[in-house]
């Protein structure tokens, strides 16, 4: 099977696994225990500024996770930095996903853990405000550099049990949840190996990976049964296994890989059924109100790259696209000469831009012609050099 359909799948798995995790709602959860995991995309953090291309997202990336602790269920995640943004964004994540009553407050109250990161204080007491108690578990290293972080030759020399609002007894402050988990994490997805090749090199491949592997565990993974001693008889048992889904109470059963490429395949059909409508609904072809832009040029953030089209281009369309719903890795740019929309492409993307071959290269010379093409339009690849 060629690697791109394989590559394909993987991708159109993830976007489903995002989106499934993105819409789960409802969830009753007494204690959430969160943490922060190191990881970087394409280039280490000391290397990002030799990059000959700058990309976005390059260098460390942080994941938040929030894991129940009492189904060992991952409520949700953030990709982002150790700042107050992205520590506010993760909280309201996790709250949009929570069950609340028809004024929108919590149904149930909710305990918060969590690591020493201080952006946690003010971030819980934006989203959450007097809802939920929350605590913190500083831990204290013997060698710390000047942003607080542990040096390599430091050693743990204890922790502190910091309550920040409500009441928390002191002794249940604790991360072991969340930090088990980030043990499981790396164990399933390479790209979490501190010392590996197999980091990602888009941050979006970054996130498909990681809702895949969420989504896997949450549904698909069956813990090691454990077993227990009863105190009243003596004798060993044996408890049930059960996916944190199930302890969860969102499935009864534990799902398959073939159940993931169901959910795959009606997500694909779910996108290409919205595809439809909109280009349905926006008005193509003749109709469209035409302005003075005679050239576009699509700048792609998804490749780095930048080409030339005429208006009435197939796959320009007056800036709205081939199916008319605009530019979903990119931007669209209006030039009303081709020397500007030329000059605009080498100053978006100096190292990799170009004409589009069927409206201006080499297509036309060989006689092509598209739907909405002129022959009047035709310029020299020397523009370009």
């Amino acid at each position: 099977m060629s690697n791109k359909t394989v590559a394909k799948l993987a991708n159109d798995v993830g976007e489903m696994a995002i989106r499934h995790i993105a819409q789960t709602k409802g969830l009753r959860v007494r204690q959430i225990q969160a943490d922060e995991l190191w990881a970087f995309v394409k280039v280490k953090q000391k290397n990002v500024m030799r990059q000959k291309v700058q990309e976005v997202g390059a260098g460390t990336v942080w994941t938040y996770l929030a894991i129940c602790s009492d189904t060992k269920f991952i409520v949700g995640y953030r990709l982002g930095d150790r700042k107050l943004a992205d520590a506010r964004g993760f909280y309201q994540s996790i709250r949009d996903k929570l069950e609340v009553d028809e004024d929108g407050e919590l149904t149930q109250r909710l305990e918060i853990l969590t690591d020493g990161l201080m952006a946690y204080d003010e971030a819980g007491e934006i989203v959450f405000g007097d809802e939920a108690d929350r605590a913190m578990l500083i831990k204290q290293y013997s060698q710390t550099n000047d942003a607080g972080e542990p040096t390599p030759a430091s050693r743990y020399q204890g922790a502190e049990r910091r309550v920040l609002a409500g009441d928390i007894e002191e002794k249940a402050i604790t991360t072991y949840a969340v930090e088990r988990f980030n043990l499981t994490l790396r164990m399933f997805n390479k790209r979490y190996t501190r010392k590996s090749n197999a980091f990602s090199k888009k941050l979006r491949n970054h996130e498909r990976a990681l809702a895949l592997t969420i989504m896997y565990y949450n549904y698909c993974w069956l813990p090691y049964p454990t077993t227990r001693i009863c105190r009243e008889t003596g004798e060993v048992l044996q408890e049930k296994r059960a996916t944190p889904a199930m302890e969860m109470g969102l499935t009864d059963r534990v799902w398959e890989i073939s159940d993931l490429l169901e959910l795959t395949d009606a997500y694909l059909a779910d996108v290409r059924a919205s595809a439809r409508c909109t280009s349905t609904d926006l008005v193509v072809g003749p109709e469209v109100e035409k302005g003075p832009e005679a050239f576009w040029v699509y700048s792609s953030e998804q490749h780095n790259s930048a080409k030339v089209h005429t208006a009435e281009c197939v796959n320009c369309n007056h800036g709205t696209g081939r199916r008319g719903g605009g530019a979903k890795y990119g931007k669209w740019h209006g030039c009303e000469t081709l020397e500007e929309a030329v000059t605009l492409a080498q100053h978006l993307q100096p190292h990799d831009n170009g004409i589009c071959k069927m409206c201006l290269g080499s297509y036309r010379k060989s006689g092509y012609r598209g739907p909405r093409a002129t022959s009047s339009r035709s310029p020299s690849r020397k523009l370009l050099n």
